[in-house]
């Protein structure tokens, strides 16, 4: 049975404990084979629902493929010849998948199409012996990915229904590590490494078009500042979010482990780095840290920390009119809290999965979360226990949406077979919040003698989903205020003759989900 174990944030209306959102489905789903020893999972969806996870058996790259709803492929396919690692994975619109891993030392990928079979021969994208292989797609299928070669990134493209690059293009200078890349609906395409300057590590960035050539790097992180593991996000107009550890280390004690951000508008340069967690003491090599950006110019980070080298917290921020909230617990002080994951999809939705501790019964909980990032002041935090049992880590999850659904998958490494680690699965469907609608403004003046006031009465009719407990009011995309389900007007006082606005609305659940906003621009 699932259990709803509450919610955190400031809520600024009680959510009901039962909600739409609670639909995922349990037992989870077992998708490798079973009593052979499987870890290193990653998984895809695309827009219609349909799901493919890969991992590594023996030294094989296996995948499973699920539409939403329907059941896991068995057995699972072989992708990969032996001597495989690191292997991910990204779907695009038609739910293509593309694979990528390393085999035998040298970067492997092959795509296979919906419903279709992986090809027996994969591509080989490297030329030198490689490593730390990221990959990233854009709305379109476009596909950029990034490895290490002798301490030097380099990346290939894959434009869609096309094929990879022929040469590799070099991305960084020598000594760098940990690349990323994300790319964005526009074409924009960013990596990002870090890489030791004059003793510091640094974090640098890269960027190019989608089909043109890699500009120079550059550091972004704080000069003289120890600074690495970074990772990035690119919503659809390109504007990015990069995030990293900051670090003191003395006498090989590590102090002031801080998540730092930067960001930057389109072709804008990058902002200075600005600090989004609290301070803590642990090695950032034993932390975890993932941003997501929306298309609605919200980002989300969520992270690891510990603040006393032994137990770990797992928190998170929200980021929206350029600023972060103050950081929040998703779990505090915890044995096992060291590794987290988030997504946000199209409308803004976003997840956050994490590992816990529970002591009540000894085992190890992977945790799933919930949330509607539209607005900063309505976070809505749902949160279950998605896994059974014990012996639950390493998460891994992906989202998407289509115009009527919103559509979710996660999956995780469970060794409750004793030795041998088994992958599992869990996929969810809901429906998308739909807005209200018919909406209208009209000026007002009250007569106090001396003075007149206008005011514009701003209303709407009732958004037609199920459950809904609210509706969120802005204007000129300022928030303005939250109203219950029964209240379809609001009166905005004192406006002046010759004032234009844009009025905007959206509806939300009992599950903290949210509807588009829909605008109407009036002129007094």
């Amino acid at each position: 049975m699932k259990k709803f174990i509450g919610y955190l944030t400031r809520l600024f209306m009680l959510i009901p404990a039962v909600c739409l959102a609670d639909q995922w489905p349990t037992p989870p789903s077992e998708i490798s084979t079973s009593g052979v020893n499987a870890s290193e999972q990653a998984v895809a969806i695309d827009p219609n629902g349909n799901v493919v996870a890969v991992w590594i058996e023996n030294g094989f790259v296996k995948s499973s493929f699920t539409p939403i709803p329907g059941t896991w492929s068995s057995p699972p396919d072989t992708v990969s010849n032996a001597g495989a690692s690191s292997p991910l994975v990204v779907m695009d619109l038609n739910g293509s998948a593309t694979a990528i891993w390393v085999e035998s030392g040298v970067i492997k990928a092959a795509t296979k199409p919906l419903n279709g079979s992986w090809p027996l021969t994969p591509d080989t994208l490297s030329v030198n012996p490689a490593s730390s292989p990221n990959l990233a797609i854009d709305a379109t299928g476009n596909i950029v990915a990034v490895w290490l070669e002798s301490g030097v990134v380099m990346s290939a493209t894959k434009l869609f229904s096309g094929s990879w690059s022929a040469t590799p293009d070099t991305v960084s200078a020598s000594g760098a590590s940990f690349p990323q890349v994300a790319v964005g609906n526009d074409g924009t395409v960013i990596a990002v490494w870090q890489a030791d300057l004059s003793g510091t590590s640094t974090v640098y960035a890269a960027m190019k078009t989608i089909s043109g050539s890699w500009g120079a790097q550059q550091s972004i992180s704080t000069a003289n500042v120890n600074s690495a593991y970074p990772q990035i996000s690119i919503n659809s107009s390109g504007n990015a979010i990069a995030v990293w550890y900051r670090y003191d280390l003395f006498s090989g004690i590590y102090s002031n482990v801080i998540l730092q951000g930067a960001s930057k508008l389109n072709a804008a340069a990058w902002n200075a780095p600005v600090d989004i967690s609290s301070a803590g003491k642990r090695n950032p090599a034993d932390l975890v840290s993932k941003v997501v950006y929306s298309d609605s110019n919200m980002a989300l980070a969520a992270w690891t920390n510990s603040f006393d080298n032994s137990l770990f917290s797992s928190e998170w921020s929200a980021y929206e009119n350029g600023v972060w909230s103050d950081p929040e617990a998703l779990i505090e002080l915890n044995l096992a809290a060291y590794d987290v994951d988030a997504t946000i999809d199209s409308k803004g939705n976003a997840y956050v999965s994490w590992m816990g501790y529970n002591s009540a019964d000894s085992s190890l909980l992977l945790l799933g979360s919930v949330n509607s990032l539209k607005s900063i002041l309505n976070r809505f935090w749902v949160t279950w226990v998605l896994s059974n049992g014990g012996n639950n880590a390493f998460p891994s999850q992906a989202t998407n949406t289509s115009g009527s659904a919103l559509y979710g998958a996660i999956v995780w490494m469970n060794s409750s077979e004793g030795s041998t680690n088994v992958i599992q699965a869990l996929t969810e469907a809901l429906p998308i919040v739909s807005p209200p609608s018919s909406l209208s403004v009209i000026a007002q003046t009250n007569d106090f003698g001396l003075v007149t006031e206008t005011f514009n009465i701003f209303s709407w009719t009732a958004s037609a989903s199920p459950n809904i407990i609210g509706y969120l009011i802005y204007r000129n995309g300022v928030f303005m205020s939250s109203v219950g389900s029964n209240v379809l007007q609001y009166i905005d006082h004192n406006r002046k003759a010759g004032e234009t606005n844009t009025y905007s609305v959206a509806a939300y659940d009992n599950c903290g989900y949210q509807s588009d906003f829909v605008d109407f621009i009036f002129t007094n």
